[in-house]
């Protein structure tokens, strides 16, 4: 299924759900994807393109030792890329100690 067709039956399940609305055009779909990684992790050149080509995705470093900061730096991301519908996508405090990679996807 090509991206053309999976926003155009989003749209018409969300109109679906939402009788108020009165177009399909007043539905927003906002699709964000990002990666935060490890800070100081060796990455390839060439895993960072993919990720930019395949996904619209920079990737972002992020210190998960600090567990606050990492938890602001991703819910500020995930706020911003969603019109401030999603503010807190990983709870402060959340243990990250582990992580080398976080992948969001915001649909």
């Amino acid at each position: 299924m090509n991206l053309s067709c999976l926003l155009t039956n989003v749209k018409s399940f969300l109109k679906g759900q939402n009788k108020s609305q009165d177009s399909e055009d007043d539905i927003e779909l906002l699709i964000a994807n990002e990666i935060f990684m490890k800070k100081g992790l060796a990455i390839q050149p060439s895993y960072t393109k993919a990720l930019k080509q395949y996904f619209g995705a920079r990737g972002r470093t992020v210190d998960f030792l600090d567990k606050e900061a990492a938890a602001g730096q991703i819910n500020k991301w995930a706020a911003e890329n969603t019109k401030n519908k999603i503010m807190d996508i990983v709870a402060p405090g959340t243990k990250l100690v582990t992580s080398r990679f976080c992948l969001e996807l915001k649909i």
